[in-house]
């Protein structure tokens, strides 16, 4: 059996840092896909997919040094669903990616001057997709 995800997207906001008991970095990403068709008439669609990642140990350094908000990544990883408890004790469910690789394709600052990979700077979201 396989569980591997492999995504091409934007960071919505910047990374999300914080330490487990045993001082492991544990690193949090908010990852913006986009899926672009035309419809019937022709017309420009386009749905965007909101994905958590979770990246750890050395790899969640990497992610946390140079990877902010607008930066596209390339991160390979795997799905996981786990448990946990909300504010009032309701037991609550979350996937997320748990990244094995992460690559930043393009900083930032490259998405926003029209470098971005059709040398579009955006549409319209606050995101350079």
């Amino acid at each position: 059996m396989i569980n591997k995800v492999f995504l091409v997207g934007r960071l919505g906001i910047d990374p999300e840092v914080r330490y487990t008991p045993d001082a492991v970095m544990v690193v949090s990403l908010s990852v913006a896909t986009v899926d672009r068709w035309k419809d019937k008439e022709g017309k420009p669609q386009s749905r965007t997919e909101w994905h958590k990642v979770v990246v750890k140990g050395d790899l969640a350094e990497h992610a946390a040094s140079g990877a902010e908000r607008g930066a596209l990544l390339y991160i390979e990883g795997k799905i996981r669903t786990r448990p946990w408890e909300d504010r009032d004790g309701s037991r609550r469910m979350t996937t997320e990616i748990v990244a094995t690789s992460l690559r930043i394709l393009e900083s930032r600052k490259a998405a926003g001057n029209g470098d971005g990979p059709n040398g579009e700077n955006g549409d319209g979201n606050g995101l350079p997709f």
